[in-house]
């Protein structure tokens, strides 16, 4: 028993030299794809849609949730209410996911922010559009 105890020591001891004789690899070459979503897909939005004009158009990832903003301008005369429809497309231009958000009496002249976020694995998003839906 004391035999077998002593060749496992002496083996532990052996692999901790033998490891510790690795020299560490300091060559790693640093991460150079990027993360961003912002970088992948592109934005399809149209910036002038009726009398409403986008602008800042973002998105990016937090973590498993993405996040699009933006800001609507009313330019027209009127006080709109409108739905604010955001289109996620893969490469054949296929709808993987679609999610809005609703702007009511945004007054002429004045400014709303768009903010919709999205839970989930969108990797093979590579496009996304905004779209004004229902303009009363």
């Amino acid at each position: 028993m004391k035999k077998g105890l002593q060749i496992f020591l002496a083996t532990i001891l052996l692999l901790g030299v033998v490891s510790c004789g690795k020299k560490a690899d300091d060559t790693k070459k640093p991460d150079t794809t990027s993360n961003d979503i912002q970088d992948v897909v592109e934005d399809k939005t149209k910036t002038t849609q009726g009398d409403l004009e986008f602008s800042n158009i973002k998105i990016d990832s937090q973590g498993a949730i993405n996040v699009v903003t933006a800001k609507v301008k009313n330019t027209g005369s009127k006080t709109l209410s409108f739905k604010a429809v955001l289109y996620m497309k893969n490469s054949d231009k296929r709808t993987l996911g679609k999610v809005d958000q609703q702007i009511d009496n945004l007054v002429a002249g004045k400014t709303a922010d768009i903010n919709v976020q999205i839970m989930g694995d969108y990797t093979t998003v590579n496009t996304f559009e905004v779209v004004v839906e229902d303009l009363k």
